[in-house]
């Protein structure tokens, strides 16, 4: 009895996003990725014209190191990299390298947001802005898990890296190693009920900044 041997499909693989991931989601969240990174561009732009021009933010163009000036230049040439990548590449190559810039726009902002030392009588301090760049990038721009996984780790952690890079500097001191813990703790989301999708609504909206001490 003759016995039809199974061979496997010739031709090239498919990268791990085209499996995850449909063909016209990838369009449709290379097009979204183009829109994210120029409202960062636009916003980060219209940050530093306020600042210098209009009203001072929380950090004062001003007053701030050369680091913060130096930062949000960064933020806006990363947005308009986003856009570029989502009209010169195909879809699944822009995502992949959009996840790339992702982590670097993290590390920008962190510069930025810690570019002046907290002195505890700031009678607001909100949650890292890092994190806002976690959640709204996760939401427009369609990843496969394990890639949405890692890339929400290497950019919550642009938030201490982007610290430690100010102290070293010598624009901001050194805060007590309670604040470090306590910062990192405080800036992850737990009201999810399921342990699972805390710990990974954790990973993709978390970021890092120290809450004002009581």
């Amino acid at each position: 009895m003759a016995v039809a041997l199974l061979h496997p499909p010739v031709g090239p693989l498919k990268r791990d996003t085209e499996l995850a991931v449909p063909q016209s989601l990838l369009r449709d969240g290379a097009r979204r990725m183009g829109f994210v990174g120029l409202a960062l561009a636009v916003s980060a732009t219209g940050i530093l014209i306020a600042g210098y021009y209009v009203q001072p933010g929380w950090v004062n163009p001003a007053r701030a190191s050369v680091s913060y000036s130096v930062a949000v230049a960064g933020i806006i040439a990363t947005g308009l990299a986003l856009f570029g990548l989502s009209r010169w590449l195909a879809a699944a190559a822009a995502l992949d390298a959009g996840l790339v810039l992702q982590v670097v726009a993290g590390l920008f902002i962190s510069l930025a947001e810690n570019s002046i030392p907290y002195t505890g009588l700031e009678p607001v301090r909100s949650g890292s802005s890092v994190a806002l760049w976690i959640s709204v990038f996760a939401l427009a721009v369609p990843a496969s898990y394990g890639k949405a996984l890692v890339t929400a780790l290497a950019t919550a952690s642009a938030g201490p890296i982007g610290l430690g890079a100010q102290i070293l500097l010598g624009n901001v001191p050194n805060p007590p190693a309670s604040l470090w813990v306590h910062g990192v703790i405080w800036s992850m989301p737990n009201q999810e009920p399921s342990w699972r999708r805390r710990i990974f609504c954790g990973l993709r909206g978390g970021g890092f900044s120290f809450p004002t001490p009581s």
